[in-house]
């Protein structure tokens, strides 16, 4: 497929998806956060054509996980999220095409900096599971924090997944029901970008050329995971991750 982009901002797309893919893999952190934050700080490709690649290829490795992951799913919670997520899903996506068409995009930029900045923080955070599952309302705010930030950026995860991570459910249940979530969020983000004419081609083409390079490095990523303590990884992503915040901010 051909894509009517520079192919060095091609080969610098799918050198971060690359980076994202393995990083998540061995920390289990958002791969479109990761992803959202190299293409922004470098500048390689507009944020809604990352943002739509980057929406594609996760609704393709979701369904392809759900195929052996599905059997476990909390399917109240998982309907008060999604439910929840959907017009701030709309909200997210109408806000960046609104920003791209009127010249805004540093407020995007800056925007994405103090998210990616929060959720490092989240990220050293290891949430404790509490003796009774939370209220509906904190289902609630989790979803429209999900979903604004899949429709902005694709990177739906943080809110549900430090969220569900206080549940008291088993590591199944937890895995299987953000599965189904990331599933339902992206494919919601891609059915209203194209009813908003916000899926560019290049993202397509873009997310056709990523998919054979998440399959790469994840499968590289389980053979051959870094060799240092967890600690250090974590704090290592941590210091990756705030110093992109700072700069998006800056």
């Amino acid at each position: 497929m051909m894509i009517d982009l520079p192919l060095g901002a091609v080969f610098q797309f799918l050198s971060i998806v690359a980076v994202g893919c393995y990083v998540q893999t061995v920390t289990g952190f958002a791969l479109g956060l990761t992803v959202m934050g190299g293409v922004a700080l470098l500048g390689v490709v507009p944020l809604n054509v990352a943002t739509a690649a980057v929406t594609l290829v996760s609704l393709v490795n979701t369904s392809f996980a759900l195929k052996n992951n599905a059997g476990n799913i909390a399917f109240r919670y998982l309907i008060i999220v999604v439910g929840m997520s959907l017009p701030f899903t709309w909200l997210g996506v109408w806000l960046l095409h609104y920003w791209q068409g009127a010249g805004q995009l540093m407020l995007a930029r800056r925007l994405l900096g103090g998210v990616i900045a929060i959720c490092a923080i989240l990220f050293m955070l290891r949430p404790s599971a509490k003796p009774t599952p939370s209220s509906n309302s904190s289902f609630f705010v989790a979803g429209a924090l999900a979903g604004f930030l899949g429709g902005m950026y694709a990177t739906s995860g943080p809110p549900i997944v430090f969220h569900f991570y206080r549940q008291p459910w088993l590591r199944e249940v937890i895995r299987d029901t953000l599965l189904a979530a990331f599933f339902l969020i992206a494919t919601f983000r891609v059915i209203i970008a194209y009813t908003q004419d916000a899926v560019p081609i290049e993202a397509v083409g873009m997310a056709v050329y990523a998919v054979p390079v998440v399959l790469l490095f994840t499968w590289f990523a389980k053979r051959m995971p870094p060799k240092v303590s967890d600690a250090t990884l974590r704090r290592f992503v941590f210091a990756v991750l705030i110093f992109t915040g700072v700069a998006l901010l800056v």
